[in-house]
């Protein structure tokens, strides 16, 4: 994990990286109360992520929702990320993203026993020279 605190993070902003004059500081999340709020570019150094897996983490159920602090700012409550933090980002928070990667792996299952059969008749058909 990254040091927090007083040092200094390089974060890059449109592609290209920030002077280390304007660097931002990552927060020391455990001084700040579970209601306090964190930017996107603080949770992704902190979880040392891409921007878009922590989208994905979300819109599979496995982060929280953006919470609406602005007219055109999101952050996400200190209280929410803690379990990310924690090592609970593998499971998902929502018990119908369970059902669906279930139903997903079930249905995976299913074709490779099809084609497994396919295959087995193709080869003993083969062998019968049918």
């Amino acid at each position: 994990m990254i040091e927090t605190g007083t040092k200094n993070f390089l974060v890059y902003d449109n592609g290209g990286p920030v002077d280390m004059a304007t660097a931002r500081t990552i927060p020391d999340i455990s001084t700040l109360p579970d209601s306090a709020f964190l930017r996107l570019w603080a949770i992704l150094a902190l979880l040392q992520i891409s921007r878009s897996t922590f989208y994905w983490w979300i819109s599979q159920g496995r982060a929280p929702k953006p919470v609406r602090i602005g007219m055109r700012a999101v952050g996400w409550r200190v209280g929410d990320i803690r379990p990310l933090l924690a090592g609970q980002a593998d499971t998902p928070v929502d018990p119908l993203v369970t059902k669906v990667i279930a139903a997903g792996a079930a249905k995976r299952a299913a074709r490779k026993a099809e084609r497994a059969e396919a295959e087995r008749l193709a080869r003993k058909a083969a062998l019968l020279g049918v």
